[in-house]
């Protein structure tokens, strides 16, 4: 979006930076320590009826993408850096070149995760839900100290 003239706003967010992180923080913090509390469950003993299907999961993932904040602003801060047009040829293909980038990581991601996913016992997903909650933590815990420190 950013690249095809939504720069108000993202001129909007960086003039609210500071309270982004305020907020930023405080929800990093919980999501952390939500994470870091969740016990895995199972999911051979889950109803497969009541799973979503993929072209759903993907287009709420690319529906989440497209309207996060730091999506628009890295996007802003992309085109800026690279003084790309927003009406040119440029911003086009190096918006495709970002979709078909990020679509690559998406599917060699999840393909090493259903690889691997026999391997994962309950336990190591709790160590994993552990470590990510501290580590998500712990990142909302400095963009929170950046803020407060203005």
């Amino acid at each position: 979006m950013a690249a095809f003239g939504l720069t108000v706003v993202s001129d909007t967010l960086v003039g609210q930076a500071r309270l982004l992180g305020l907020v930023g923080g405080l929800a990093l913090i919980y999501v952390g320590q939500r994470t870091a509390r969740t016990r895995p469950t199972d999911s051979t003993r889950t109803d497969p009826a009541g799973r979503r299907g993929l072209a759903r999961a993907y287009a709420s993932i690319v529906g989440l993408t497209l309207t996060n904040p730091l999506t628009i602003l890295i996007f802003g801060a992309l085109f800026g850096g690279l003084a790309v047009s927003s009406s040119g040829a440029g911003a086009a293909s190096l918006t495709v070149g970002v979709f078909f980038g990020s679509t690559s990581w998406w599917l060699i991601l999840t393909g090493a995760v259903a690889a691997l996913r026999t391997h994962l016992t309950l336990r190591v997903l709790r160590w994993v839900n552990l470590v990510s909650g501290i580590a998500i933590a712990s990142f909302g815990t400095v963009v929170l100290a950046v803020a407060i420190r203005g």
